[in-house]
């Protein structure tokens, strides 16, 4: 039986889709020009990996395994580093070093990460965990989390200015985003 909510609500298949548009567009838009006229990461949710491609010559040149269910992608602004988010309840970054094209570091973040931005200057990434409503910032020298900062109940997508002086999260829940320092 359909309620009103049925046209409303979208269904699983279709927000997790949205979900995969969102976090491939913003890697897309996020990444530097530079990175993205090489090779394109793409990741593949049902493998638990990432393909690599030529974005020259349309190939896979490389597939990447990284763990339980890959979702976010940002590529580090000289395009060296990877970092993907898995999305599941265990709440894990794999960071790819592009050169060996391996996983060189895991990280432990907030559950549930989906969003995944690095800032312009390649020092910090920042990670928005679903489940938690927080955002995990990891510093690049050392593959750690050097904070975690609340920012509601489902932070979903997360993006830095131009500038690296502030990080925009969108909150599925509340349907905004806001700005943190």
């Amino acid at each position: 039986m359909k309620t009103n909510w049925d046209f409303v609500l979208p269904s699983p298949k279709r927000w997790r889709m949205n979900k995969l548009a969102l976090a491939l567009t913003l890697a897309c838009l996020l990444a530097p020009a530079s990175t993205r006229a090489q090779n394109a990461y793409i990741t593949n949710l049902v493998s638990n990996t990432v393909s690599v491609i030529n974005t020259a010559t349309d190939t896979v040149i490389a597939t990447i395994p990284v763990g339980l269910a890959p979702f976010g992608v940002a590529v580090s602004p000289d395009g060296s580093k990877v970092y993907i988010t898995h999305e599941n309840i265990f709440g894990t970054v794999s960071v790819i070093d592009t050169a060996r094209t391996t996983v060189i570091a895991t990280i432990p973040v907030g559950r549930l990460p989906l969003g995944v931005a690095v800032k312009p200057d390649g020092s910090k990434v920042y990670v928005a965990s679903l489940a938690d409503g927080i955002v995990s910032v990891i510093d690049t020298a050392t593959n750690t989390v050097s904070a975690t900062i609340p920012v509601g109940l489902s932070s979903v997508g997360v993006a830095v200015a131009p500038d690296g002086s502030k990080v925009y999260v969108a909150d599925e829940i509340a349907s905004l985003a806001a700005p943190y320092r």
